[in-house]
């Protein structure tokens, strides 16, 4: 869930969604963004929340938050909206608890975009009574750390699988020349063979000559 630039959380806000996967090479997802409003459309395009992957639909799913602060989700996709690992029903809104991990991707079953939802009513609370601007600093201070949590794991992610594919590249290099010492080897043995073979005959040409005249 996105926006076309990373959006700035404020007091005003009542819930913000945080980047957890990102297992496309895509610098353009941001990290998170805030949810303010009553109603926020998330797809491919679009003038407010958009995630700019091809897989997502034009209006991919849907939050929307009642006057008494329920949330829920909806799914209006073609190719599925995840909670928790579980696919929605596509039209049937679902309610979001605090902390749900939503993916609006997934690739051979595997979470590929998803996106930690979290409420801020409590920090917003408190900072309305005055006391909450250290409790909302708190919470973008925490998001912010974990995702540079997160993009340290990716990149680990990241290097360890080029790390398996050079090991196995050097792998394959390595049993290419083998294949190509035997081939040489199978050529060289052929080689003599045939030449024992031809010397043999040679040999048997000469005897025949050296016992013709004796019989």
């Amino acid at each position: 869930l996105g926006l076309a630039a990373p959006a700035r959380m404020s007091s005003s806000g009542w819930g913000v969604l945080e980047l957890v996967r990102r297992d496309l090479a895509d610098p353009k997802l941001p990290g998170s963004f805030s949810l303010v409003g009553a109603q926020h459309v998330v797809g491919r395009v679009g003038d407010v929340f958009v995630i700019p992957v091809q897989q997502l639909s034009r209006r991919h799913c849907v939050i929307r938050r009642d006057d008494g602060a329920t949330v829920t989700l909806e799914d209006t996709s073609q190719n599925g909206t995840w909670v928790n690992d579980a696919r929605l029903a596509k039209g049937v809104p679902r309610r979001l608890e605090d902390g749900d991990e939503i993916c609006v991707h997934k690739k051979e079953g595997v979470r590929v975009v998803c996106y930690k939802f979290l409420l801020l009513r409590r920090a917003n609370k408190k900072s309305s009574d005055g006391g909450g601007g250290n409790k909302l600093t708190e919470v973008m201070a925490d998001t912010v750390k974990r995702q540079k949590e997160e993009l340290v794991k990716e990149r680990k992610k990241t290097a360890d699988a080029k790390a398996r594919a050079e090991k196995a590249e050097k792998q394959k290099i390595e049993a290419e020349y083998r294949a190509a010492d035997c081939a040489s080897s199978l050529a060289k043995a052929q080689m003599a063979l045939t030449a024992g073979e031809a010397a043999f005959l040679a040999l048997e040409s000469d005897i025949e000559r050296v016992e013709g005249p004796l019989r």
